[in-house]
């Protein structure tokens, strides 16, 4: 693990994906709040969860539909603020009778038909690498419609990455 900034990981990982929506006609955004607190991470282990659900958004939102990626300050500890990562998707949305089980290893869930959401293994991967990392991770409908996985990692106090 090293002291790491999630913002720089985030963006290289949205360059490697743009061809791949552009493709399937899906539009990225990416919005991060300044000043987010550094984190300390296995930063291939982030990279992992970020590829997973970055994924499984493209896989489950149809063309013309759109991934927004957010980071913010995650304050649920005021001593020791952190990042919330929020990866929202145009997609289906998750069925609630899923969304709790949604990590567990090998669930499949058939999304109208064909569509299939989870690899299995991916999001149960994701649940224990954030987990690892004293994080939490869970998945809701978005608003609009869609879905919304959410991420939050810990950041070190005071800790000034230059």
């Amino acid at each position: 693990a090293e002291a790491m900034r999630l913002p720089p990981l985030v963006e290289m990982m949205l360059k490697r994906l743009t061809p791949l929506a552009r493709q399937r006609q899906i539009t990225l955004h990416y919005h991060a709040a300044p000043d987010l607190p550094a984190i300390w991470a296995d930063a291939e282990m982030v990279r992992r969860v970020l590829v997973n659900l970055l994924d499984n958004a493209l896989k489950f939102t149809p063309a013309g539909g759109e991934i927004t990626v957010t980071l913010a300050e995650e304050v649920a500890d005021a001593a020791e603020p952190g990042v919330r990562c929020t990866i929202s998707d145009t997609g289906p949305g998750i069925p609630t009778e899923f969304r709790e089980r949604i990590f567990d290893r090998f669930l499949r869930t058939n999304m109208g038909g064909a569509q299939v959401r989870g690899t299995g293994l991916g999001l149960s991967f994701c649940k224990i690498a954030v987990e690892a990392h004293n994080g939490r991770i869970w998945a809701e409908n978005g608003t609009e419609g869609g879905s919304q996985f959410v991420f939050t990692l810990p950041g070190i106090p005071q800790f000034d990455l230059e």
